[in-house]
């Protein structure tokens, strides 16, 4: 009976650390990274083309970190799931330090000096209004 109760619960627990974005997450995932992208390929000419590069896989890496910890966030405030919240809770500070972290690369690719300031100026806003848009956060 023992053994029947741990396997029930290691399941209940595994199906609960597995759970992924919900579709709304998706959405707003998407969302971002399509309003940032298109605002990127607005300027795409004012890139020189190393520039463009490295600013590409810079916000490639950066979209990861935000829907990482996007969905921590999700599953420590999923009421419906108390057990796969309190992992996500504790870990949501460290993913949201590492969202923060990867917005430095970002930063100094669009400060090079071939890169036209009002470009800069346009990524940087919109990634920040990307997020409120998006996300609803700031």
């Amino acid at each position: 009976m023992r053994a029947i109760v741990i396997s029930v619960l290691a399941t209940a627990l595994a199906g609960c650390a597995a759970k992924g974005p919900s579709a709304e997450l998706q959405l707003s995932n998407e969302c971002y990274q399509s309003t940032v992208d298109e605002r990127v390929a607005r300027f795409t000419d004012n890139f020189t083309t190393d520039d463009l590069n490295d600013l590409t896989s810079a916000l490639k890496r950066h979209y990861l970190k935000v829907s990482h910890a996007m969905l921590l966030k999700q599953r420590a405030n999923d009421i419906s799931d108390p057990l796969g919240g309190i992992p996500a809770s504790f870990e949501l500070e460290t993913a949201q330090e590492s969202v923060i972290g990867s917005l430095k690369p970002i930063y100094m690719i669009l400060n090079r000096s071939s890169v036209p300031q009002f470009v800069s100026t346009q990524v940087q806003q919109q990634m920040k209004d990307g997020l409120a848009i998006c996300y609803g956060e700031s």
